[in-house]
């Protein structure tokens, strides 16, 4: 659902799914990635999404865009989408995220 798609237009999906969502650049992003903040996140309601991290790439990760999804379950954690191949990805200390790779474009 969300590969090639851009902030807003994720927030649009995820607005018409009942999330009350805000779009905001990152405050500590050195490539320029774009924060959803959910407002009405809550497990109970089915809306478990906390907040989604949109990055085109360039950072501490390297050059591989992806999406990184933080949820309210602890089973469930943290999420990032590699558009990319582990090879060309540059993990940096991240705990407790599972990483899927979708191979490229």
């Amino acid at each position: 659902m969300f590969k090639g798609k851009s902030a807003d237009e994720i927030a649009e999906a995820m607005r018409k799914s009942g999330y009350d969502v805000v779009v905001e650049k990152s405050k500590r992003s050195r490539s320029g990635a774009v924060v959803i903040r959910v407002n009405n996140a809550s497990e109970g309601a089915g809306r478990n999404i906390q907040m989604l991290q949109v990055s085109p790439g360039g950072g501490r990760h390297g050059e591989l865009p992806y999406i990184k999804i933080s949820t309210t379950s602890s089973e469930v954690g943290k999420i990032k989408i590699v558009n990319g191949t582990e090879e060309l990805y540059k993990a940096s200390g991240e705990k407790n995220v599972t990483v899927i790779f979708t191979g490229g474009n």
